[in-house]
């Protein structure tokens, strides 16, 4: 599984910043983030979905 690092402002756009196999390494740097008092913009991690390879007719 796959985790992403996202950053969302404050008009609740998201923003993908950061991609890892590794869900605490992206945990500790949301966390950094938002210890910062300058910044208004929330960061957290969510997990990708799996993806499903997709047949072509090169495979048939």
């Amino acid at each position: 599984m796959h985790w992403v690092l996202l950053r969302q402002d404050e008009n609740g756009v998201r923003y993908e910043i950061a991609r890892s196999p590794w869900r605490s390494q992206l945990e500790w740097l949301a966390e950094q983030y938002n210890k910062e008092p300058r910044h208004k913009q929330l960061w957290f991690v969510e997990s990708l979905p799996p993806v499903t390879p997709v047949a072509t007719s090169a495979d048939r």
